[in-house]
Order: structure tokens, then sequence, then C-alpha cells
């Protein structure tokens, strides 16, 4: 369906472009980063770009395809600056036009260093098919039988790396859900099995927490190699104690002592890779990769901490500056691999020569974001420039304080666990719990105040990241233009709805005299429930037979033929039809709200807060004099047989809870949009067909939450925010936020407890 042509397996700022590969079916795409959206194509080429900003982050971007009709068609997803496999490959499939009908399967690959590969496979249930050299599309023959055929594609690289996607072509196949799991380094703070970490404000349970092994990745600085080679051969002269301060008794009078070559070993269950920091770069086409030289993996049985340090040297070499930055920033990706605890060593020498692109600070930022410790080393004493560029530097300058600065190492990564959590999340985001079992894992030493200054430069970036997209989305929320009043049916009668008007061919008078109930009471009722006191009027259309509705729909042109009613320039139309009497009069409601809403505002406001309003007075229950009853739901008991059972003459049936409790439920038991996501839709994707009920549903509850949810401890500052926008004020997310004093990330958790609480005593 859709699948992403640009795959980034290295480090990426800026302005990155993006290529996609996209089915025939596909009419619109929306690039989403981090969940704002970022871009958006209306036809292929699919390409556009997306900002992700100066600083080096994890970020989630994500393809999301519709169809003509505004109906989603399926999504392709990329992280990028995080860990990924050396080489990746992409398959999408769509069906050809010819006879007899085949599936087309279009590729998009990336591999170590930009290289395309060496050699492409397909098999069909096992049975090779004929692939064309260099060839980035193929077909599939039609099966006449039908069914599921495995179809698997595998692309060899230079140097080994493989990438393979296997897919089910054909068939009716259930959708198959994969788990996804997040691991973090952790350490244990308090008592506890588990423990708990966050995403922003939502608890996430802890699944496990696993030791495993463990990754050094050691930056080596050229200039701190003959120290290096220095201390290797006063090792081979000198014995320390295990102290490392020389000879110590031991048990009985006895000296224990041992050799540096044991003392200062690998840390215990570490693979050390060794990555130099004078980079090659290649090109393909208009992309440059940059190639820094990195060692195979290595383990204590290939020799001391020391000995495999001094392998550095051994890498290909360069007559170009070091960038240690950037070497330190692709150390901390490669360091970073699900389920294993790790850290990124920096061993600098005098007087570190730089070429890097990306400072120092902004590297050790994006270690901390992707959660990966840094211990930096000098091997000699370290400049006050190179500890404002580093933090906190360990001084190895000689053998004593190498076996101690060894230990340092072996402690940070023995007290780290790695704590999986369920889903796919950024790491940046990840916080420790309020339990206080778990704490995220950091290097051994105190906080100076060069971390605190980096961590506060972190936390601005950040901010000032997010407001750049908040103020990029608002400015791409387009102000609905003005459009001309609907045209009343003239055919129809007109009467009185105080304080509305009404025209109608509707004959049940018990329906219309309930009708003038509600539309009598809602303005009150609105005014009371938002704070809000429009002057209320216009015209209510209200049609006996549907298909005059239709027809009338159509002539206004541009309205969704799917929709039950309509509300547009002081006028509000729907159809009886088949509906019962509660319906209605909530089609009424709803409708009736949006005159009330635009009397208020004056101008349109954001989907999710314009239907949010009006779906949230229109899902409550109404007394018999028509007023709304606040906080409460609609809800129906529907009873059906659904055949007979074993017993004669008995039939089995079955209850089904219709309206708004239903819809409740069904946001509870998900998959619901996130409230950042609900909050940043634009209209056309808000009001597509597929999935509107949910959407509307949420936005209502989400309201409802603020109102009455947390003993009302929002209700007030909601209501500020409504007269701040009816008083001309901005309704985008920043404002709503600015309202609150928190944040809507910080109320996805509590507003999701909420539902599923309200859920269990409405049900």
């Amino acid at each position: 369906m859709i699948a992403f042509a640009s795959l980034w397996l290295g480090l990426v700022t800026g302005t990155v472009p993006v290529e996609l590969i996209a089915g025939p079916e596909v009419a619109r795409v929306e690039l989403r980063l981090d969940g704002m959206p970022c871009a958006r194509l209306a036809a292929p080429p699919w390409q556009g770009s997306c900002e992700l900003g100066a600083e080096l982050a994890p970020h989630e971007l994500v393809a999301l395809a519709f169809a003509r009709d505004g109906s989603p068609l399926g999504e392709a997803r990329q992280w990028l600056n995080v860990p990924r496999e050396p080489a990746e490959l992409e398959v999408v499939l769509a069906p050809t036009t010819g006879t007899p009908p085949r599936i087309r399967a279009t590729l998009a690959w990336a591999g170590p260093g930009g290289a395309a590969p060496l050699e492409v496979r397909a098999t069909l249930d096992g049975e090779p098919l004929p692939l064309a050299a260099g060839a980035r599309n193929f077909e599939i023959p039609a099966k006449a039988e039908g069914g599921a055929r495995l179809l698997r594609v595998e692309a060899s690289f230079p140097g080994g790396a493989v990438a393979a996607r296997d897919l089910a072509v054909g068939g009716d196949l259930a959708e198959q859900l994969a788990q996804e799991l997040t691991g973090v380094p952790v350490e244990l703070a308090g008592r506890g099995e588990r423990g708990t970490l966050r995403d922003g404000d939502v608890d996430l349970p802890v699944l496990a927490v696993e030791k495993g092994d463990a990754d050094l990745v050691a930056v080596i600085d050229p200039g701190a190699l003959p120290s290096l080679d220095e201390l290797a051969k006063k090792g081979s002269k000198q014995r320390v104690s295990r102290s490392g301060v020389g000879l110590a008794p031991g048990p009985g009078g006895r000296s224990i002592a041992a050799d540096a070559r044991v003392e200062a070993g690998l840390p215990d269950g570490a693979r050390l890779k060794l990555v130099w920091p004078v980079a090659a770069s290649h090109r393909q086409g208009q992309l440059r990769y940059d190639l820094f030289p990195t060692s195979p993996e290595r383990s204590a049985s290939d020799g001391t901490l020391l000995e495999q340090l001094r392998l550095t040297a051994l890498l290909p070499r360069s007559e170009t500056p070091p960038r240690l930055a950037d070497a330190v920033a692709l150390a901390a990706l490669t360091a970073a691999q699900p389920g294993r605890r790790r850290v990124v060593l920096l061993v600098v020498g005098p007087d570190p020569a730089e070429a890097s692109a990306y400072d120092a600070a902004t590297v050790r930022r994006f270690l901390d974001r992707l959660r990966v410790p840094l211990v930096v080393w000098s091997t000699v004493p370290p400049a006050a420039s190179t500890r404002a560029s580093w933090g906190d530097v360990e001084v190895v300058s000689s053998l004593p304080r190498l076996v101690s600065a060894a230990r340092h190492l072996d402690a940070l990564l023995a007290r780290q666990r790695i704590a999986w959590v369920e889903g796919r999340h950024l790491p940046q985001r990840l916080q420790a719990g309020a339990d206080g079992v778990l704490r995220l894992a950091t290097a051994d030493h105190p906080l100076d105040d060069e971390a605190v200054l980096a961590a506060a430069e972190r936390l601005a970036a950040d901010a000032a990241l997010e407001a750049a997209r908040a103020a990029a989305i608002a400015s791409a929320t387009a102000t609905a233009t003005a459009t001309p009043p609907a045209p009343v049916p003239p055919n129809l009668p007109r009467r009185g709805l105080p304080p509305f008007d009404l025209a109608t061919d509707v004959r049940d008078q018990r329906l219309l005299a309930v009708a003038g109930d509600v539309a009598a009471a809602l303005p009150a009722d609105f005014a009371a429930r938002f704070g809000l006191a429009p002057a209320p009027g216009g015209t209510v259309v209200l049609f006996a037979r549907d298909d005059d509705f239709r027809r009338w729909l159509g002539e206004q042109g541009g309205a969704d033929s799917a929709v039950e009613g309509f509300a547009r320039s002081g006028v509000a139309a729907l159809a009886v039809g088949g509906f019962r009497s509660d319906e209605v009069t909530a089609l009424l409601v709803h409708e009736l709200g949006h005159l009330l809403t635009r009397a208020a505002v004056g101008r349109p406001l954001p989907p999710w807060l314009e239907e949010g309003l009006v779906e949230e007075m229109a899902m409550s229950r109404r007394d018999a004099r028509g007023r709304t009853l606040p906080g409460t739901l609609r809800a129906r008991r529907e009873t059906r047989g659904v055949g007979p059972v074993q017993l004669p003459g008995r039939v089995q049936y079955e209850a089904a809870l219709t309206g708004p409790v239903a819809a409740l439920v069904t946001l509870v038991r998900g998959p619901r949009p996130a409230l950042v996501d609900l909050l940043a839709m634009p209209q056309e994707s808000f009001t597509a067909a597929s999935g509107r009920p949910e959407r509307y549903a949420a936005s209502a509850l989400f309201l409802r939450f603020l109102l009455d949810g947390e003993e009302g401890r929002h209700r007030d500052r909601l209501r500020g925010f409504l007269a701040a926008v009816a008083a001309g004020g901005s309704a985008d997310r920043a404002a709503l936020e600015a309202a609150l004093g928190t944040t809507v990330v910080e109320l996805q958790a509590p507003f999701d407890l909420w539902l599923r609480r309200t859920a269990q005593t409405m049900r």
C-alpha cells in the first residue's frame, strides 16, 4: 500500500527529503514527525520533506495514506537516529490492471554506506521468481485457485549485510498484530519487583527487568594512542594490587598482587567495539555518507581493555582531521541495541583536535535522549576546554588511574538493567515512574555544574523544537472560508421552534413537541455547560424522508453524503427517516449546537473542538422537559435472537449496547486516537468517514473529562479558554495548554484512566 523509498540508517538533522512508494489507490499522503504533521502530499510523485531541526534526537516519521473519500488506507513508519539494522528492505504490493490480474512488487532498500545490493532474490512459496539485475520492480503471477502465498524478498549487500522481507500475498488473511517492546537502561533504586516507567504522564508497567549482556563502544582520539602505548609498556614492568595503589596484605599476611592486565579487563559480560573518529566520505547520487571505521566485536578473551583500546591503531587511517563528537554520536547508535546494557567510552589525549559537524554539547544531549551513558577518559590532565566540551573527565595518566577508571566503568555497567515496556516509544520520552523502584541509568559520578548546564540546554532545545512545531501546525491549519447560507426548501411548511424557526414536512406532532422542548432548553444548557452565552437563532430544516434530505444535501455542494445532519450559516438540517425519537433529538442537539457555537465564537474552530462541543451535548440524556442532564450518556440495550439452542423450542438471545455508551466502550477497548493526534488533525482527516464516530466521541469525552474529571479541577480553566476564544483569542493546542496549565501529553494518562472508570460505571 505505502512504504518509504528513502531510508535513513545514519544520523540526520535539518531538512530531510522524503520519498514514498504508494499504490494506485492512494489519493493523498500525510507525513507526521513525532506525531505532528510536517508535510501533505496530494499527488505522485510522492515526494516531500520534513524539518528535523538542528538538534540530534530520535524521531518517529510516519506516512499516512488516504483514499479519495478520505478514508485511511494504511501507514508506513520508520525511526530516525535510533539503532537500526545495517541494511533494510521495503516491499510494496499493488494489483496491476492487465489480464490475467497480477501483483506488482516495488522495492526500496538502504545498504551500509548507501551501497546498492549485490543481489536481490525473491521466492513465492519457496519457488524462485525471475528478477532482472538491479530491478526495483517485478510481477507476481496469478494463482487461479486463490489462497495466501508466502513471498520472500532478500537483498545481499557488500560486507555481508543481508536484508529480507516476508509478506503474505493474496487470500483472505486476518490482520496480524505483532507486539512491539521498548527496552531502556535503568538502575534499581528501590524495593520492588519491576516498577514502572512513564511516557509523559502515562504510566507504563514494566513487563520484565533483565541484566543480559552489555555493549562498550569506545572512541579513541588519535592523540591518545601514544599515551596508551606508554601505559602498556609500563604494565609489562609494574605490578599493582587489586586496589590499584601498591601491594596490599591479604589473608594470613600474604600479598595479593595482580597484573594490570587482569585488573583492567573488559567489564563483565561486555562486548567491545572500537570506532576510529576519522571518517571516509562516500557518495551515492546526491547523497553523501560518512563512514567511521569500526572494529568487529571483541570480548574479554581477546585481551585486556588497555590492549584492546590500543588496537584502534590498526583501523583504517585517513589524513583528514578527527571528528570526535560525530564519532561519539555514531557510537551511541551502535551501543543502544535493544535488550543490552550500554555505555560509550571516549578516550582523549592532549589538546584533542575536532572537525565534527556536531558540537560536543549537541552530541551529549543526543546521548541523553538516546539513554546512553557517556564516560570520558583523558590520558593527560584535561584542559578547561575539554571539560567544557565533555563534562566530567577521568584522568588515566597512570596504571593505577587506569585500573580505577576501569573499575568505575565496570561498576556502571554492573548496576544497569534493561526494563521492557509494551509499545514503541521514543527513548527521550521515557522517564522513571513515581513508585521510585527504577531510575534511568546514568554515569557513575555526581551531577556537576556542567551536567546541570547540559540538561538545561537539552530541555531548552526540546522546548524550542516543540514551540516551532506547534507554530508550524497553527500556521498549517487553514481558516475555513465563508460560505453562502444554505437555502431552505420553499415547499416545506414554516412554523416556530423558539428561539429558532422550523421548516418541516414531519406530521408526527408528538415528535415535534419533543423537538420544541429540546430546542427551547438548549441555549441555556449550552451556556451553563461551557460558560458561553450565544444569541440563539437560525432555521431548522426537518425532513420526514431521508431521500429528500439526501437530495437537498447534494444540492449544497461539497457536503458529505454520508453525514446524518448538516449545519451551515444559520441553517441546521436533518431527516427523521427511521430514527427513534431520542436519536432524532440527539441529531437536533448536535446540529443546533453548531449554530450556537458559531454564534458564540463567530468563526470556525479546530475540528476536534467544534465537533467535541456539540457532540458532548448530544450524547447526554434529557429529562421530560427536554433539558440536558450534564455528564450523562444515552444508552439503549437491544436484545435479538441469534439462533436456536439445543433445547427444543428455545431460542438463544444476545443483548447489545448502542448509542454513546457503546462508543465509550469501543474507545476503552481501543484503538483510539491519541490526544496529540486528535488535536492536530486537519478538517478533512477528522471528518473522514472511516473512524469518524470514534474521533467525534473521543473529542466529546475529552471535553467532558476536562469539565467533570479529576473532581472538576480543569473546569474553570476550560471555560476560561472558551471565553478567550469567543473574545477572538487563539483556539490552538498551545492556547489550550496555556489555559489549562498543563500539556495534552500530560493529560493523556488521567484521561485514559477516566475513560476506563467511566465505562465501568455506565455499562
